[in-house]
């Protein structure tokens, strides 16, 4: 191999390797971790990956119902969509309905 053609196949090594590795830089900024959620008092979250695209289900116990719809968050690229959904108590959350409706009638 001449001169040349040494120098064109370094060249053409080094651009390969920036390539590859810009590519994995890529691929890892592209997926992202979303880290662990933590149950909610109450109720409890289940999820099978914190990797993005995943999605987490809130579920409250008995007595207790979920303050947001939907009751599920997105692990997207930036974290967690929405915020963490809370459980509160049906009895809780019907008088506070028949105060307010009470209030509004007067």
């Amino acid at each position: 191999m001449n001169g040349r053609a040494s120098m064109f196949v370094a060249i053409l090594n080094v651009l390969q390797n920036t390539v590859s590795n810009k590519l994995t830089d890529i691929f890892f900024a592209v997926i992202n971790d979303c880290g662990d959620l933590t149950n909610p008092e109450n109720g409890m979250v289940s999820f099978t990956s914190t990797l993005q695209g995943s999605i987490a289900t809130y579920t409250c116990n008995e007595g207790f119902t979920i303050d947001t719809f939907p009751a599920s968050r997105i692990c997207l690229q930036t974290g967690w969509s929405g915020s963490e959904p809370q459980c509160t108590s049906k009895h809780y959350s019907i008088s506070r309905h028949f105060r307010f409706t009470a209030i509004q009638q007067k």
